[in-house]
């Protein structure tokens, strides 16, 4: 009997350890998709570097699958692509100005830029949670040392307001960054917002490739959609990505 175990066992192992061989890590991911780019095969390039992202390469990875979308004029997953970078990077001049061609190209023009659109999106939202965090706990820190040695002077209640002030503000980035935690963006030439999620729903609007809307409900394989000219509808998962 033990012998019989020692043999699944031995068995198992052999049929497990090539795909342990074969595992790829998300640097070869990224360096197999740049060596499809430039031999122009855009597909197993895109392929390469969405995966190469997926298992932690990060913005980089993002923004080479969607160039090579946009080489296939595959204008929806390109920007789909492009978001996730500015998500991961937002400082990337590159990335947006890619993303301000695309919808241009796309015919999907961007949301004209507010304050906190440029205030907010100098960090992004882990940067932004790093610091709420920190904040947090350098107020914990300064309160407990005001305590503890009975000292309430002017440096330390300066101190406590900042801190205080830091993690107010952090808050509101990580807030302002939901939205695009929320964001969906239409893949498909053809795409539309239905009344109801069913297949056969009436469309009541227009949702074009590469279009963007804030995600509202989730329900089976759809979507309620929000667009930034405030029209509301049901898109299949077929046809929409969500950024996250």
């Amino acid at each position: 009997m033990p012998n019989a175990f020692a043999k699944i066992g031995a068995s198992l192992i052999l049929a497990v350890l090539p795909l342990f061989l074969l595992a790829q890590t998300p640097q070869e991911l990224f360096e197999l998709g740049t060596r499809a780019y430039r031999q122009s095969d855009y597909k197993s390039a895109a392929a390469y570097f969405e995966e190469s992202a997926q298992k932690g390469f990060g913005a980089a990875a993002y923004h080479n699958a969607a160039n090579s979308y946009a080489k296939m004029s595959q204008n929806g997953l390109a920007m789909l692509n492009y978001e996730r970078a500015r998500y991961l990077k937002p400082r990337s001049p590159e990335t947006v100005a890619n993303i301000s061609a695309l919808s241009k190209v796309s015919g999907t023009p961007e949301k004209k830029r507010s304050f906190a659109d440029v205030f907010f999106g100098e960090l992004s939202n882990f940067e932004w949670a790093m610091l709420a965090i920190s904040s947090f706990w350098i107020g914990i820190i300064i309160s407990s040392t005001c305590v503890i040695f009975r000292k309430k002077g002017n440096f330390a209640k300066i101190s406590l307001l900042l801190s205080s002030l830091a993690f107010i503000i952090s808050i509101a980035g990580t807030i302002y960054w939901s939205d695009m935690r929320n964001t969906a963006i239409s893949v498909s030439q053809d795409g539309v917002l239905k009344l109801s999620p069913a297949k056969n729903a009436p469309a009541i609007a227009p949702f074009p490739e590469g279009r963007r809307g804030i995600i509202k409900e989730r329900r089976g394989n759809y979507l309620r959609l929000q667009t930034p000219d405030k029209k509301i509808g049901w898109a299949s998962l077929e046809n929409v990505k969500p950024l996250r």
